[in-house]
C-alpha cells in the first residue's frame, strides 16, 4: 500500500507588484507593440517603468502622483506628443465593486517623415506653413495632422477621421495615412484615387484643406505646402 502526500494550503507568493501605471504604445500602420528604442516616463517620478514580456511599459504601486507622461521616441520613425495627461483612478464604487488600482493607456504613435511605409499603404507627405505670401516661408511645428475620406456605405458625403493622428516637425513637414477598418470603404473619384482632404488641429482650432486625390496603394508627396491661412473651418 503506497501513502499519498496531499498539501492542504495555497502556495505562498515570494512577492506582490500592484501596477499603477501601464503604457500601450502601437505602430500606427503595423499596429505593433513598439518597446525597443521608446523611452517613456512619468513627470516628477524618478522610477523607470519596466517593460513587460508583452512590451507594456509598467510602473507599480507608489506614493508618487502620477499627471504627466513624458514621451520621447529618439531615432525611431515616429512623432508622438512630447507629453500626455495621466487620467487619475476613478473614485472607489460602492461594495462590493473592487477600486481600480491602475490607469491604463493605448498611444498610437503618429508616423514621422521617415516611417519606411509599405505599398499598399495610402497617404500623403506634406508640409504646413503660417502662409505662402511669407517669404521665407515659416512653418508650422507641432500641429496635430489627420487625413479625413469619404465613407462609400454612407449617404451623401460623410467624411469620417482617419485614426492616425500625425505630427508636424520643426519644418512643417508630416506623413499621414488613411487607415481603413475591413469593413470601411473609401469612395474613390472618376479616375480611382481616394478623395481625402487632410485636418489640422493647432491650439484646439481644426482647420481642413480642399479636397486632394491620392492613390489608394501608396504614399503620394505634395508638392505644393498646405497654408494655415488657406484652410477653412
Amino acid at each position: 500500500m503506497s501513502a499519498r502526500l496531499v498539501y492542504s494550503k495555497p502556495p505562498e507568493r515570494a512577492y506582490l507588484r500592484r501596477p499603477r501605471l501601464i503604457v500601450e504604445a502601437f505602430d500606427p500602420v503595423t499596429l505593433a507593440p513598439v518597446y525597443d528604442g521608446l523611452r517613456l516616463r512619468v513627470e516628477h517620478h524618478d522610477t523607470l517603468p519596466v517593460v513587460s514580456t508583452g512590451g507594456r511599459f509598467v510602473w507599480f504601486e507608489s506614493a508618487a502622483k502620477f499627471d504627466k507622461l513624458l514621451i520621447d521616441a529618439g531615432t525611431l520613425p515616429y512623432l508622438p506628443p512630447a507629453e500626455m495627461s495621466i487620467p487619475a483612478l476613478p473614485p472607489p464604487p460602492a461594495p462590493p465593486g473592487k477600486p481600480v488600482s491602475y490607469t491604463l493607456i493605448r498611444l498610437e504613435l503618429g508616423p514621422s517623415m521617415a516611417y519606411p511605409f509599405a505599398p499598399g499603404i495610402a497617404g500623403l507627405r506634406g508640409n504646413l506653413v503660417e502662409s505662402l505670401a511669407d517669404d521665407p516661408r515659416v512653418p508650422v511645428k507641432d500641429a496635430r495632422v489627420r487625413l479625413q475620406w469619404i465613407d462609400d456605405l454612407a449617404p451623401g458625403e460623410s467624411w469620417v477621421d482617419a485614426p492616425t493622428i500625425s505630427q508636424t516637425n520643426s519644418r512643417g513637414d508630416f506623413a499621414a495615412i488613411a487607415r481603413l477598418a475591413t469593413n470601411q470603404i473609401a469612395r474613390p473619384d472618376a479616375q480611382h484615387l481616394m478623395r481625402v482632404r487632410v485636418a489640422v488641429t493647432r491650439a484646439g482650432n481644426t482647420l481642413l484643406s480642399t479636397e486632394l486625390q491620392i492613390p489608394f496603394d501608396r504614399i503620394a508627396d505634395v508638392q505644393q505646402s498646405f497654408a494655415w491661412d488657406d484652410l477653412q473651418p
